[in-house]
């Protein structure tokens, strides 16, 4: 049986219970030992637990309340939470929102790079294909012809300059004649050393031949005369211009008194030359003109020399301004000739 204090201070102890929640038990297993003297009960019939059961307590609460802390700190935590999970969307979509813009930006100023590299690469473009040969090749063409058509204008007007001047009696140079004739050192019938240079600024009427030709010598011989007759008849003052003149091709034979012989049956003012064998291959290579003659021996007269027939005009200036073949009449000659020579 416990006494009364002892239920006075187990009936403190349940009331401390409450508070405490084990210090009912270890009351009890307190006092099943016997030891109550943990207990002292103070005359005013208050007691007091022992520093054993005190300190229980006292832990007891402080677990207690800071369990309560905690939780109060866990609550405030999940409020900061809570909030930060409102106000985190907005921020994110405001961070994509920020994102967004400045990957349009970019995207516009790569846009703008890319316009700008496109329109360069175009003009380079445009200059490569426009520098390209295939390009440049009909171009090349029009000014060649442009070119070519200047220069063919410029060449009338020379001409036309030229052909005033030969109107008013000056030698004019022909143009476009083909390469024939040149320089010729030869002996005329009266024995003297005669060049080309002698008939500068008059037209030399040219034949080749050799005075034993049987006929076809005399023909052309006879149109040229016929020619020339015609043309003195017609404009004596262009006829003073023109000079016929044989060159032999038969030097062996054709001595100055033989080339006398022969001229007197035709044209009184026919020039008869001549010279050594050296000095008619020259001649006759400058004029193109073929011959081939025998071996020359001594006694033997009785051959033929087979040559080229033609007759040339050439200009005041040496050149080769007409040309008559063995077709050709004596009208025709000296039609060609009123035209090709000017007084």
């Amino acid at each position: 049986m416990l006494s009364s204090s002892s239920r006075l201070a187990f009936k403190l102890v349940k009331q401390q219970c409450k508070v405490v929640g084990n210090a009912n038990l270890l009351f009890k297993k307190q006092s099943t030992n016997n030891i109550f003297a943990k207990f002292i009960v103070n005359q005013q019939g208050n007691f007091t637990l022992n520093h054993y059961l005190l300190q229980e307590v006292s832990n007891k609460q402080e677990n207690s309340e800071k369990m309560v802390a905690e939780q109060q700190e866990a609550l405030k935590q999940q409020e900061e939470t809570n909030k930060q999970s409102e106000t985190t969307p907005l921020e994110s979509k405001n961070e994509t929102l920020k994102q967004e813009t400045n990957q349009e930006k970019e995207e516009n100023k790569q846009e703008e790079k890319d316009q700008k590299q496109q329109s360069k690469n175009k003009f380079t473009d445009y200059f490569k294909r426009l520098l390209s040969p295939t390009n440049l090749i009909l171009p090349a063409v029009f000014g060649i012809v442009l070119y070519n058509f200047a220069s063919y204008d410029v060449r009338q007007k020379k001409r036309e300059g030229e052909l005033k001047k030969q109107g008013s009696g000056t030698a004019v140079k022909a143009i476009g004649a083909p390469k024939l004739g040149g320089n010729f050192t030869l002996v005329n019938t009266k024995g003297e050393v005669i060049t080309d240079s002698e008939f500068r600024g008059k037209y030399m009427l040219i034949y080749f031949g050799f005075t034993n030709c049987p006929d076809v010598c005399p023909t052309e011989m006879k149109k040229i005369t016929r020619a020339l007759q015609q043309i003195e008849k017609e404009r004596p003052e262009l006829a003073e211009k023109i000079v016929p003149i044989f060159i032999s091709c038969d030097p062996p034979r054709d001595s100055i008194e033989a080339v006398i012989e022969y001229l007197s049956d035709y044209h009184p003012r026919f020039i008869g030359l001549t010279g050594t064998a050296d000095q008619i291959a020259r001649v006759c290579k400058k004029y193109r003109v073929y011959y081939s003659a025998p071996d020359y021996k001594e006694g033997k007269e009785d051959y033929l020399v087979d040559h080229s027939i033609f007759t040339y005009l050439m200009d005041p200036y040496g050149h080769l301004a007409e040309y008559f073949a063995q077709n050709t009449t004596a009208d025709k000659i000296k039609e060609r000739l009123l035209n090709a020579c000017v007084e």
